[in-house]
């Protein structure tokens, strides 16, 4: 043998090792081979061994002792270690693979090794056989019985496995949000329909200014708005309805404030009546065309900053511009047509009625007749189709996306917008232009148009909300009609007031007596309308300042302070609500 065996842990060394590399105990010289029976039992007999001839890496089936194999016979060469006296035998372990330790050996230094590894045989590498599976019988007590082989004895068949397959759940949409994606397709359409139209009427304009008919304030006027409107207009349409169809959040809607609107005002009004003074009226009137712009959008723009400071910014920059692009071209192109349709009827009626009366219809905006007939026929189409329709038109921006406005002051706010929108076209395209030489007198009469318009419509939106998510709210059904019936009572009264200052006899031959601003003239009728549109104001300040401390308004602080507000919309709160009151 070229090797010593490690009476202590069975390990094989060189013949130069004095101590075991494994454990360090003491290896002692061979000594002569000793070969016990097969059946030795006694504390000497030695473990069998792979045979000499065999590879060290090579598996080789095992089998028990006693059976006569040739691992059972054989044994190595290594000395026979004493046993203690009184350390009585210990049967062999009949390990399957293992060889046999000698229980109770000894230790070359007289230390016993009957404790920890009593019982245990040393270790021999690659002890196992050729293809057996490590000593484990088949089928494993762990693995599931295949079919026709029963599950081994003491375990239960395994239970069975489930797959899932993935189920598809369509994405939940919010409340209003399929309405508000529709709502952007239409605003992109109409947005791309309105660039067409405007760039038709540029067209136009070029025709007209090339002919020599341009050189006017009136045509001029309406050339900048029905151009205007529909280019810029269509433009920001297209933007927001794009963004929306992209579901991108909108900055909450704010403007300078209203003070600075104030101060553009009254430097446009005092620009023009200096103007007007230094120069021939009206001037050239390319020269004069941005002045008479300015005055019919500076009062209105601080009726709007006003609102929106009043109501600390509640709804969404989509929302409120949207709204005021409606009010500027859609609502004032659908209450012109149906303004239209309406009069003919009326007129035809009237001349079936009476005859006589037709000549007297032909400017409804400036009765002068006596006939009954007429004033009748005015006051119907002036202070009841107009209101009627101009009031039912203005606000419906906003009762389309009705169900994604958080409160009565977004409601308020976006209708306002509108009717602002509508004032400023009404000014440019209708009435300042054609007063030519009087566009100052005819812009300064009308500077509380915003007021009127932008009021009227913004209560109409707040009752159309109570009426459509008012749910809960007290009063609802008051809250809604009384908004809707005050738009049009206020639009009916104003124009019934201007019908009435011009045919009342003495009262309107005192009231056509002019006043001077230095050397401008003015009715005094104009001084009724300014202390109406001084009722008007009041009633926008006790509005707002209910609307402000109203439901729906002190949840938004999160969304002024983020800068963008979410458009869903707030189920109004039980009790108390405001008085009269998706973008």
């Amino acid at each position: 043998m070229d090797e010593k065996i490690c009476p202590h842990c069975g390990t094989p060394n060189g013949q130069a090792n004095a101590r075991c590399f494994v454990c360090g105990a003491s290896l002692a010289s061979p000594g002569p081979a000793v070969s016990p029976s097969a059946g030795s039992t006694g504390p000497d007999a030695a473990a069998p061994a792979t045979p000499a001839t065999t590879p060290r890496n090579t598996a080789q089936p095992t089998a028990p002792q006693g059976s006569g194999s040739p691992l059972a016979t054989s044994s190595p060469q290594r000395p026979a270690a004493p046993a203690p006296p009184t350390a009585p035998a210990v049967p062999p372990a009949a390990g399957a693979g293992y060889p046999v330790y000698p229980q109770g050996a000894q230790d070359p230094r007289g230390y016993p090794y009957g404790g920890w590894y009593a019982g245990y045989a040393p270790y021999q590498p690659w002890a196992y056989g050729a293809g057996a599976p490590y000593g484990y019988p088949y089928p494993y007590p762990y693995a599931a019985p295949s079919q026709g082989q029963p599950s081994p004895t003491g375990y239960p068949p395994p239970a069975p496995y489930y797959y899932y397959y993935p189920v598809y759940v369509s994405p939940h949409r919010a409340p209003g949000e399929t309405l508000a994606l529709v709502v952007s397709w239409i605003v992109t359409v109409l947005g791309g329909l309105s660039v067409l139209c405007g760039l038709l009427v540029a067209l136009l304009a070029v025709v007209a200014f090339a002919s020599g008919g341009g050189n006017s304030l009136d045509v001029q006027g309406q050339f900048v708005e029905f151009l205007g409107a529909p280019l810029v207009g269509g433009a920001v349409a297209i933007y927001y309805g794009i963004r929306g169809i992209m579901r991108k959040p909108s900055p909450r809607f704010s403007l300078p404030h209203p003070l600075l609107f104030l101060a553009l005002t009254l430097a446009v009004f005092v620009t023009a009546i200096v103007v007007w003074h230094i120069y021939p009226a009206p001037g050239l009137a390319i020269a004069t065309l941005p002045l008479m712009v300015l005055s019919a959008a500076a009062p209105g723009l601080t009726i709007l900053a006003f609102a929106t400071w009043r109501l600390h910014m509640p709804t969404s920059r989509r929302h409120i511009w949207m709204a005021f692009i409606y009010g500027s071209t859609l609502a004032a192109l659908i209450a012109l047509i149906l303004n239209t349709i309406g009069t003919i009827v009326i007129g035809i009626f009237i001349i079936v009625l009476s005859p006589n009366s037709a000549p007297n219809l032909s400017d409804p905006t400036n009765p002068s007749s006596q006939d009954p007939i007429a004033i009748v026929t005015i006051l119907l189409i002036v202070s009841l189709l107009a209101p009627l329709v101009e009031e039912g038109v203005k606000p419906l921006g906003a009762v389309l996306l009705m169900r994604r406005l958080r409160s009565p002051a977004s409601a308020f706010l976006m209708g306002l917008s509108a009717g602002v929108g509508f004032a400023i076209f009404e000014s440019i395209a209708v009435y300042t232009g054609r007063g030519e030489a009087d566009w100052v007198v005819v812009a300064l009469e009308r500077v509380g148009s915003g007021l009127l318009h932008g009021v009227g419509a913004g209560m109409g939106a707040l009752g159309w909300y109570y009426l459509i998510n008012g749910k809960g709210v007290s009063k609802r059904w008051l809250r809604g009609f009384g908004g809707l019936a005050y738009a049009v009572s206020q639009h009916a009264l104003f124009n019934g007031t201007a019908v009435a200052v011009a045919v009342l006899g003495p009262v309107a031959q005192w009231l056509s007596q002019p006043f001077y601003i230095v050397r401008l003239p003015l009715d005094r009728a104009t001084l009724v309308f300014f202390v109406y549109y001084a009722a008007i104001i009041v009633v926008l300040v006790i509005v707002t300042g209910r609307l402000a401390r109203g439901p729906g308004q002190q949840p938004q602080a999160a969304g002024l302070v983020a800068g963008t507000l979410d458009a869903r919309p707030a189920a109004p709160s039980e009790g108390r609500a405001p008085v009269g009151s998706r973008t």
